[in-house]
């Protein structure tokens, strides 16, 4: 029985610090925005996306930086932006393994912002916030999507706040994780947090066991 306690409690141990940096981000859910103004982009795939946003007429600003606590989230991508479309891009690296891709990013003066990404992306649909991903589609095709829902925000909460510079675009990056950001970081570690606790719960009631059987 001593040693089935022990078992428990080193799986418990194990899941704790498997799930500790996720689990912060739900308590913490923080993230740090830095920049590189015109650094240029530091992977060929990730040069070949930007080519092709300046074909459809963005600006490249930099890289940007986003660092959580732990580094729990950590994001290094490609700043790019079209004052005329009202659109930020960023080329990032989306962690599934099948490269860079894109996000096309709208703010707006009243907080509201259009989110849309090359690739899938938990879907978000609130009255000041649309957010989602459309896998397997041309680049231009998830632009014009984009841009569809940049225009019926616009009749909402006027024109985007979009110029082209990094510093803007942190600007709106920042804002975006005191708002809707937040809160998909504590919804997307949630399940990470549960299994932390319950692990803590597991491992003291295992500790306890062990004490209680060598007495």
């Amino acid at each position: 029985m001593r040693s089935f306690n022990l078992l428990v409690a080193a799986f418990a141990l194990l899941q704790c610090f498997r799930y500790a940096r996720r689990a912060l981000l739900f308590v913490l859910p923080t993230v740090r925005v830095w920049g590189e103004p015109g650094v240029a982009p530091r992977s060929a795939r990730r040069l070949r996306l930007g080519a092709s946003l300046e074909k459809l007429g963005f600006t490249s600003l930099g890289i940007q930086h986003e660092l959580s606590p732990l580094g729990a989230r950590s994001v290094e991508g490609d700043a790019y932006a079209s004052a005329q479309r009202g659109v930020f891009a960023d080329v990032v690296e989306h962690g599934r393994g099948d490269g860079p891709g894109v996000v096309f990013f709208t703010p707006f003066a009243s907080g509201a912002a259009v989110l849309t990404a090359s690739f899938n992306r938990p879907a978000i649909s609130t009255e000041h916030v649309q957010a989602g991903g459309i896998a397997d589609a041309p680049l231009d095709a998830v632009l014009a999507a984009h841009q569809v829902a940049v225009g019926r925000f616009a009749r909402r909460h006027g024109p985007p706040t979009v110029t082209v510079d990094l510093e803007a675009r942190m600007t709106a990056t920042r804002a975006w994780f005191r708002g809707e950001g937040r809160r998909e970081l504590r919804r997307t570690n949630a399940t990470a947090f549960a299994i932390v606790l319950f692990g803590l719960v597991l491992l003291a009631s295992a500790v306890n066991s062990v004490i209680r059987s060598a007495i």
